[in-house]
């Protein structure tokens, strides 16, 4: 690991790039001796990994972030916040940092306490199941820039959130018995959208950007996959098992109206 690190920084400034190492250590001593090192043989910067195995509290987590950093003169950064990092813990709201660019999976699932949680610009990807079963959130405002989102399944209490123009990509079971929301729209820019509303009743509405055409183009792929499984009943696309109304070639300042039924 250290002959690869050393040629990973060797490599970095041969070509003129920015060479950056991840410190990936639970133990704080041992996470610091690591920094160090990478820092003596010329990293120009570090990612660190908070520590979760044991699910250290906030304090702890700030003592361990703030050591690594202090003892090196290079800068240090997370980017990422870990699959499970603060699962089924007791905490009831968290603003994401703006250096952070992904939420893992089930990074706050069944956090049961969880009322309030702010978003900030940078981030690129919410993880499957990254919020799953948070029955203490009703309102969430998603930033531009996100381009994967998951993770609010079970989220019953869940009355309003927004879908970026960024996004691209919705990964299953992200909106699955979702039933406190009324309506959700889904932008334009969306390429891939898998099982994603399971459970939603026919008092709720999916607005859709696109027409139903050109989401079965671009979408309904194959006989596993895709969007428009009521053009065909043998899809099983993101309207499966459920029976929310469906509203093509929606314009923001389109009034409400009834769409089709979706998917048995």
């Amino acid at each position: 690991k250290e002959n690869l690190a050393k040629l990973t920084v060797e490599t970095c400034h041969k070509y003129g790039g920015t060479s950056i190492i991840s410190v990936t250590q639970h133990a704080t001593q041992v996470a610091v001796e690591r920094a160090k090192f990478y820092e003596d043989i010329g990293a120009d910067n570090l990612m660190l990994l908070p520590p979760f195995f044991l699910k250290p509290g906030q304090a702890a987590l700030y003592r361990h972030m703030k050591a690594v950093g202090q003892a090196v003169n290079i800068p240090a950064s997370v980017t990422d916040l870990p699959m499970s990092f603060l699962r089924n813990t007791g905490i009831t709201e968290i603003t994401i940092p703006a250096n952070i660019e992904k939420i893992g999976t089930n990074t706050f699932s069944w956090c049961e306490n969880l009322a309030k949680v702010t978003f900030n610009n940078g981030l690129t990807l919410i993880g499957s199941s990254a919020f799953a079963n948070c029955v203490a959130l009703t309102s969430v405002t998603l930033p531009e820039g996100l381009l994967t989102l998951g993770g609010f399944s079970g989220c019953v209490n869940l009355a309003s959130i927004n879908i970026p123009s960024t996004v691209t990509t919705i990964y299953s079971d992200t909106f699955d018995n979702c039933t406190a929301l009324k309506s959700i729209v889904l932008p334009a820019s969306l390429e891939t959208v898998s099982f994603a509303f399971e459970g939603w009743t026919a008092e709720q509405t999916i607005y859709v950007e696109a027409g139903a055409a050109d989401v079965y183009n671009l979408w309904a792929t194959d006989s596993d996959s895709g969007f428009a499984s009521f053009l065909d009943k043998s899809y099983s696309g993101p309207f499966y098992q459920m029976d929310a109304k469906i509203v093509w070639n929606y314009t923001p300042d389109q009034p409400e109206t009834e769409g089709e039924g979706g998917a048995a």
